[in-house]
């Protein structure tokens, strides 16, 4: 009998050990995951943070899906900013490695919304220009290079505008001059 009490006893020891390892915490949270479930998994991911490599990863994963779920702007660019700001909590090398490419797809999805929100703004699409040279791209290239494109379409649209206001009013240096600024814009855009 007290065979069996010590048996028993080590079998529930050793389950509860097995259940709080990070590998089963993270198949947990991955499995979570797979059920769209982020908010639990998120949970999970957080308790085991340092602890497992892809911990921070599938963390930053977790948040980039539900920004991308979410239909309110500024709920979006909530969770697209949380994502950028876990690199702050990452210790390990191999751990950052990982993360990149999310955290490259969540300042794509950044990029794109400031996009949207500059509404043809000459200074806005500049400023947005800057920030996607300075983004991490890791695995996103094609996508950002696309909508760089599309800033340079719309800057050379609206420097031929200004363009053609200069040449009605008699601004005829001023105009050459955006005509051409609009040509670079055009050629950068691969729009002739």
């Amino acid at each position: 009998m007290e065979v069996v009490i010590v048996l028993v006893i080590i079998a529930v020891v050793g389950y509860l050990i097995y259940q709080s390892l990070p590998n089963t915490k993270f198949e947990k949270a991955q499995n979570l995951f797979n059920a769209k479930d982020y908010v639990q998994a998120i949970n999970i991911l957080n308790g085991i943070f340092e602890k497992h490599v892809d911990a921070p990863a599938k963390h930053a994963e977790c948040k980039l899906k539900l920004g991308q779920q979410t239909s309110a702007k500024s709920d979006k660019l909530k969770f697209f900013n949380e994502v950028v700001e876990i690199r702050k909590r990452i210790r390990n090398s191999s751990s950052i490695a990982k993360f990149e490419s999310i955290e490259a797809k969540a300042l794509f999805e950044i990029a794109k919304i400031q996009y949207e929100e500059t509404k043809g703004d000459i200074e806005k699409l500049n400023q947005n220009i800057r920030f996607i040279d300075t983004a991490n791209k890791k695995g996103s290239e094609s996508d950002f290079s696309s909508l760089k494109t599309k800033h340079f379409n719309d800057l050379a649209e609206k420097k031929i505008k200004k363009a053609t206001e200069k040449e009605k009013s008699n601004k005829n240096s001023e105009a050459i001059q955006s005509y051409n600024t609009a040509k670079d814009f055009a050629e950068k855009s691969n729009n002739n």
